[in-house]
């Protein structure tokens, strides 16, 4: 979220510093619109959705990075109380997914590709 044109200082104001904020806020917004946009690589998002309707939910990013993903499935499974744990992968290469994902097919964890 940008200031507001009225904290912004005279010297900022000088270096136009509100305009280039704004733009900057601007490009940034599309982006994450444009992102927004993209379905899911791989995951039932809709049956995610309704499993996780009035339940608690435990959300992990994973990151291209499957055995350190096997162990905190692993941890959190002892340790956290919840009702449903969602693995959102952002795993850059297709490789490093696919591990991930296998991790969760083998803890029977609920496994969601983000779009890259």
């Amino acid at each position: 979220m940008p200031k507001a044109l009225r904290e912004y200082n005279w010297r900022q104001w000088l270096r136009l510093q509100p305009l280039t904020h704004a733009v900057k806020t601007a490009r940034y917004r599309k982006i994450d619109r444009r992102f927004l946009s993209l379905p899911a690589k791989a995951g039932d998002i809709q049956g995610t959705r309704d499993a996780a309707r009035s339940r608690e939910v435990l959300l992990t990013i994973a990151f291209g990075d499957a055995q350190c993903l096997d162990l905190q499935v692993r941890l959190i499974r002892g340790l956290v109380r919840h009702d449903l744990h969602i693995v959102a992968d952002n795993s850059i290469s297709e490789a490093a997914a696919g591990e991930n994902r296998q991790v969760c097919a083998a803890y029977g964890t609920t496994y969601v590709r983000l779009p890259a």
